[in-house]
């Protein structure tokens, strides 16, 4: 069932505010992205198809904030690039 905006504002907002213990955590690239990327793929799995854009979105501001936005953003492990 997919959430409501409001409610994945709220995961998105914790997403942020754990950002600085997954950095610490996997202080690799590699393994850091792998790490985000599932939690990013368990709040995508419950937006809607209109939310998609504005989530993804969201999660690019995270990662820009904290120095980790790349080209290889999005990396999607459950959904198939456009």
């Amino acid at each position: 069932m997919s959430k409501s905006r409001v409610e994945l504002h709220r995961v998105l907002l914790e997403l942020e505010k754990s950002m600085p213990s997954l950095i610490k955590k996997y202080p690799q690239d590699r393994d850091f992205m792998s790490a985000f990327v599932s939690r990013v793929d368990v709040i995508t799995s419950h937006a809607s198809p209109e939310d998609h854009t504005w989530v993804h979105g969201q999660i690019g501001c995270i990662l820009d904030e904290y120095g980790k936005l790349n080209d290889g953003y999005p990396m999607r492990s459950n959904q198939q690039s456009s």
